[in-house]
């Protein structure tokens, strides 16, 4: 049901209504036209009020017609609060989020890519990160570069390699080894999914040690003033989109990359783990 949900924000249909009008009429209701391609969070809050309403018309719908009409009258219900309440305020939140950011970046330089540094698995983890999109394209669109996320995501994605790659050494558990380096490997070149849920969310003390490197790497990003040329990946395999006028920039990028590493795989060396015991 939420995925119908979704499919409606994203119709295509939907959003070439935008082009033409600021607010459309759904239902005699008023719905303000907002583009959600870049944003999960009117997602986030469809599927947090869905249940309750599931709940009430499984309340007030006949035992003998409930298979039929539930999912079409929870549909007539969810749609209009979903295009005129739901979707609009998720839309004023994520903008809300981006300014922020963006006035933190302008008062004080360092910290956005401190913040992204140490805190982008719990982004990606929420799916908040898009959010930061409109900022990021609007930055790179306007500017040429971007500093909202590439200074600070190179160092968080590198100190997620560097703690599967850890616990890769560490582990006793052969078959968890091989996931760790895969993970590992895949962190390091700028696809941290594998590593992310599939061993540092699931030890919880990785997780601990790539916020503090991730977050150490960012600052010295950001106190070095970091810039991303490109939109695409951020690890070793994208390296080349911090590569401009200035070559410190990307020796920077790589210097910030090496911190977080060598950071985050010391302070879990030492701090260890508990590791996943071999399967009988």
């Amino acid at each position: 049901m939420a995925m119908l949900l979704g499919a409606i924000l994203l119709h295509p249909n939907f959003i070439a209504l935008k082009a033409d009008a600021d607010v459309v009429h759904v239902l005699g209701l008023p719905v303000k036209m907002v583009t959600y391609s870049s944003s999960v969070i009117p997602i986030f809050l469809i599927t947090l009020v869905l249940p309750y309403v599931e709940r009430f018309v499984n309340k007030v719908v006949p035992s003998v017609v409930k298979f039929i009409l539930r999912p079409v009258l929870t549909i007539l219900i969810m749609a209009p609060i979903s295009l005129c309440v739901l979707g609009p305020l998720g839309s004023i939140i994520g903008d809300g989020l981006v300014n922020v950011l963006l006035a933190i970046e302008k008062v004080c330089p360092w910290a956005l890519p401190t913040v992204i540094g140490a805190f982008m698995p719990f982004l990606v983890m929420t799916g908040m990160h898009y959010s930061l999109l409109p900022a990021y394209v609007n930055s790179l669109s306007m500017l040429g570069y971007e500093t909202v996320i590439g200074p600070g995501n190179l160092p968080s994605n590198i100190a997620q390699g560097a703690a599967a790659l850890c616990v890769a050494i560490k582990t006793k558990n052969k078959n968890f080894r091989q996931l760790a380096v895969s993970g590992g490997v895949t962190a390091l070149l700028g696809v941290t999914e594998p590593a992310l849920f599939g061993v540092n969310v699931r030890l919880r003390k990785p997780l601990i040690a790539t916020t503090i490197g991730g977050g150490l790497g960012g600052l010295y990003a950001g106190l070095t003033g970091v810039r991303r040329f490109g939109g695409g990946g951020a690890g070793l395999a994208a390296i080349g989109l911090y590569v401009g006028e200035n070559p410190m920039n990307v020796i920077n990028a790589l210097i910030s990359a090496a911190i977080a590493f060598v950071a985050t795989f010391a302070i879990l060396w030492f701090i260890g783990f508990d590791d996943v015991p071999e399967e009988a």
